[in-house]
């Protein structure tokens, strides 16, 4: 994604819409769609019009449980952001701590939701940092304690780490 593919989420030539929200407008029209049929179906055998609504509610309730775990989360979106920016700078860490948050399994991927504490070296000094990152489950080894990453960031605000996804992916496409 370096080559400017995605730079906040927007598409680099400034054409069409971006990644996350043809994954929003399919989710919603998908729920929409259920509800019509829902409505269609049952509204001519007398159903009572609370029992609409409330399947409504559950429709809504799903949606916005799917669409969180579709999009991508902040340090993604950082990553994206700083691949596509100009002034960001490449740097060296060291995993010193892996911690798991939690879990999501889709039909084709399986990802662990952690926590790493990277001793980053990045402009002659050592400073620790904080990455809230999801990986694949295959390629968490990658990441475990002790191992080498590369890193993003940017020197005008370097509380802004991110992953290198092109030296280091965190997802098996």
């Amino acid at each position: 994604m370096r080559g400017g593919d995605l730079a906040n989420g927007k598409q680099a030539d400034g054409k069409g819409m971006s990644p996350e929200t043809k994954t929003v407008l399919t989710v919603v029209t998908i729920a929409a769609l259920v509800f019509a049929v829902y409505v269609w179906g049952f509204s001519k055998d007398g159903v009572p019009s609370y029992s609409l609504w409330l399947v409504a509610g559950f429709i809504v309730f799903f949606t916005v449980l799917t669409l969180k775990n579709l999009l991508p989360d902040a340090e993604e979106k950082l990553a994206r952001r700083l691949a596509a920016g100009g002034t960001t700078q490449s740097a060296i860490g060291k995993v010193m701590e892996m911690r798991r948050r939690g879990s999501l399994e889709t039909t084709t991927h399986r990802y662990s939701y952690v926590t790493l504490i990277v001793d980053m070296e990045a402009e002659g000094a050592t400073r620790s940092v904080s990455l809230r990152v999801k990986i694949e489950e295959g390629l968490l080894p990658g990441f475990a304690s002790g191992k080498h990453i590369h890193l993003l960031y940017d020197p005008a605000d370097p509380a802004n780490v991110a992953i290198d996804r092109e030296k280091n992916p965190v997802s098996i496409e």
